[in-house]
């Protein structure tokens, strides 16, 4: 008896999805990300971390909405977002709240999106 059955058909619609669940666990992955802890893959990731919390300036909400589009473009090349409509919001010194609209340019769906930031969360580290 063989291990492989050559008599599987796959019926490939089915596999369409058509919800937004796993762009949006894509973009918790990438922005929950710190650039250059993946090792063999140096690229992945955003630098929030570093313009967040290892930045002394005062930060700029386009300045954040910047570069997550560049991060956002680079890697993830089913979504879209307008780098202007960034909404950066402080909870404390060590949290920021990051809102903003996702277009799926596979559906042509656009959702609302935010993701919260915390400088000592286990992604970061």
């Amino acid at each position: 008896m063989p291990d492989l059955n050559v008599d599987f058909t796959l019926d490939n619609d089915q596999a369409i999805l058509n919800d937004t669940k796993d762009l949006i666990q894509s973009l918790n992955r990438l922005f929950s990300t710190r650039k250059g802890s993946v090792p063999f893959n140096r690229n992945n990731g955003t630098s929030l971390y570093t313009l967040l919390f290892e930045n002394s300036n005062q930060i700029n909400q386009v300045d954040v909405g910047l570069m997550l589009y560049r991060d956002l473009t680079a890697q993830e090349p089913r979504a879209y977002i307008n780098p202007y409509g960034v909404n950066l919001t402080k909870v404390n010194p060590y949290t920021y709240q990051i809102t903003l609209n996702v277009y799926n340019n596979e559906t042509g769906i656009s959702f609302p999106y935010s993701i919260q930031i915390n400088k000592d969360s286990a992604e970061w580290n």
